[in-house]
């Protein structure tokens, strides 16, 4: 519980750190936020591990909602060189490897004329979330296991100014107990197929218009190739995503959506079906500056939905999220 409550109130730092991307730096040493929030979320999904669905009579079964709220404190930190221009720090990220998954990551920006910049991160496996070790077990308690991920990514932000970003990133995932298929009667060439053990590659294109002053509009699309080692758990994915970021006084407003679809590579033996999923995403925020007079701190409330659909009903999910959270910088 520890873990799921660390990995879901990071959520919180999300728009700070895009946000950020349009600062720049006016003196060198230490600087961070500190972030103390609450988070409400509701997922429903076969696959994820929770106090819902841990027992299944046929894999036709619909998904029950999985509720909670929790709270959460979390704290990002940068260090500024003498030069203004060289930054390391230690923060959160929405890795785009992961399709959204929020991770703390390790990284160096280089701030180059204008609002360019370019960054190189680290995003190492200390969030873990817990998934099923099989998750096609019926009429037991299915046993719960850990998964983890560790990544790497690079972005050129707003490259010689043109408001055109470039991102690339690689990511490993590896779970701890894989035995996929272990309950059914399958094939050790079937059961195979099923390994969820993986790597990623992603790639995006984004681009900064602006609109009228203070408002930004942020069109992208972006690609994933996973590498399962099971064969029905690889896939290619393209997706689209529009956002629109605006500042009016003490007020900032943010959204974007999204829609991918995804393309997987061989027949799943469980389903005898090969996949083809489509997920459509959307996420809202609004970041209120000094509330009461309150120097440095922001009143955040934010929210999100994702629902995933395609041709196996088995693996169709979706999830929504709102939190909040005041947030205090130094």
């Amino acid at each position: 519980m520890i873990k799921t409550t660390l990995s879901l109130c990071l959520l919180l730092g999300l728009s700070f750190n895009t946000y950020s991307e349009l600062q720049r730096p006016t003196e060198s040493g230490f600087s961070g936020d500190v972030l103390i929030g609450a988070v409400y979320l509701n997922n429903a999904s076969l696959m994820s591990a929770g106090k819902k669905n841990q027992v299944l009579s046929s894999f036709s079964d619909s998904a029950d909602s999985d509720q909670r709220i929790l709270p959460g404190l979390l704290g990002n930190a940068y260090y500024t060189f003498d030069s203004l221009v060289d930054q390391l720090y230690v923060g959160v990220s929405r890795t785009k490897v992961t399709e959204g998954q929020l991770s703390p990551e390790i990284g160096y920006r280089k701030l180059l004329e204008g609002r360019s910049s370019f960054t190189l991160a680290y995003i190492p496996s200390l969030i873990r979330t817990n998934t099923y070790s099989d998750p096609f077990v019926l009429n037991n308690e299915r046993d719960e296991t850990e998964q983890s991920l560790s990544a790497v990514r690079a972005k050129w932000h707003s490259m010689v100014n043109t408001g055109i970003s470039v991102e690339l990133a690689y990511g490993e995932l590896d779970i701890d107990k894989e035995q996929s298929g272990a309950y059914l009667d399958l094939s050790q060439t079937q059961a195979d197929l099923l390994n969820r053990r993986a790597r990623y590659g992603y790639a995006s294109v984004e681009m900064l218009v602006p609109l009228a002053k203070g408002i930004f509009l942020s069109p992208s699309i972006y690609g994933i190739d996973r590498a399962a080692e099971g064969d029905a758990y690889s896939y290619q994915a393209a997706g689209i995503e529009l956002g629109i970021f605006a500042v009016v006084g003490r007020h900032r407003y943010s959204a974007n959506v999204r829609a991918a679809n995804y393309s997987y590579d061989v027949v799943n033996p469980v389903f005898d079906k090969q996949r083809d999923e489509r997920k459509i995403s959307a996420f809202i925020g609004y970041f209120y500056q000094n509330p009461f007079g309150w120097e440095n701190t922001t009143f955040t409330i934010i929210g999100n939905y994702h629902d995933m659909q395609g041709n196996i009903d088995f693996y169709e999910t979706n999830s929504s999220t709102l939190a909040t959270g005041l947030n205090w910088s130094f």
